[in-house]
């Protein structure tokens, strides 16, 4: 009783991997019929209005018929039949859980409006000093008239000096 107990595990044990080998060597070949139609595409059929895809399971090689004469409208074409139907469904999907909730606008709406009061209000902040720094300079500038004077005086003689050099 004991080695037919025995004999049904390791044969169950056996099945298991067999399966669990099979199953990953038929997802790898058909991962790689399709790379490999994907490039003899790009390579060969697509300038001849072919198309090679693999069948079910990567049991069978498809070949179809395109029927474009440009090459740039083939491969355009493929892509918008790949990509295009996944973006279709993400969009749909955003719309659908994120445009479809009311709270979740009037909450972003709300955000928006107070960034834009903070950015006015730091704007209004920063023009108010520099006008008291202008209004300080002008201050000082009126007090000081014989120092303005003294600058000026020593511009025009640098100047004087660059252009005799």
């Amino acid at each position: 009783m004991l080695i037919v107990a025995l004999y049904l595990l390791i044969f169950l044990v056996v099945i298991t991997v067999l399966k669990y080998r099979s199953s990953y060597q038929m997802r790898m070949s058909q991962f790689l019929i399709s790379v490999f139609c994907r490039a003899e595409n790009n390579r060969l059929y697509l300038r001849r209005g072919v198309e090679v895809r693999p069948g079910f399971l990567g049991k069978w090689i498809e070949f179809t018929c395109v029927e474009n004469e440009n090459v740039d409208q083939m491969v355009h074409q493929m892509r918008q039949r790949f990509l295009k139907p996944c973006l279709e469904q993400k969009s749909l999907q955003f719309e659908r859980n994120v445009m479809g909730q009311s709270d979740l606008l009037k909450e972003q709406l709300d955000i928006e409006q107070q960034i834009a009061k903070r950015r006015h209000s730091v704007n209004h902040e920063r023009d108010l000093r520099e006008q008291a720094d202008v209004a300080a300079a002008v201050r000082e500038s009126r007090s000081n008239l014989n120092d303005f004077s003294e600058e000026q005086e020593m511009s025009m003689q640098a100047l004087g000096q660059n252009v005799n050099s």
